[in-house]
């Protein structure tokens, strides 16, 4: 599974941030998916290194819009509370749905693809994984 955090940067920009693919970091389809649809959506999407401290900090500046992990059986799953060192960090502006706006955006579009509802998805055929 991998990790997506949507947030508004130091700059005040919204923006969708993952690890880059390092070797530790599994390439998969939903991963890919994620990242193209955020582009074609006009999403800032980023693949860069990032710590712990800087979601803690982002958090605690009520920068995180929300937190989900990709997988293919998954899709989307939201992550609604984060715990680090026994802290519990709530890493969702709206704790009363199970997932945040932009997951919910991702999760409906990539089922309609799967289920053919959507048959225009070019931006598969761009996969090198």
């Amino acid at each position: 599974m991998n990790f997506f955090l949507y947030w508004i940067n130091k700059k005040g920009e919204k923006e969708l941030i993952t690890c880059k693919l390092n070797g530790q970091i599994l390439p998969g389809v939903i991963r890919h998916s994620v990242l193209q649809l955020a582009e074609k959506w006009g999403i800032k999407a980023v693949e860069r290194e990032f710590t712990i401290q800087e979601v803690i900090e982002a958090n605690e500046e009520g920068r995180v819009l929300e937190a989900f992990g990709t997988g293919t059986a998954a899709i989307i799953c939201p992550i609604n509370t984060m715990n680090y060192n026994g802290k519990n960090y709530n890493m969702s502006k709206n704790q009363d749905d199970n997932i945040g706006e932009l997951g919910v955006k991702l999760y409906e579009y990539l089922l309609d693809v799967q289920y053919g509802v959507i048959k225009d998805h070019e931006w598969i055929s761009s996969m090198d994984i």
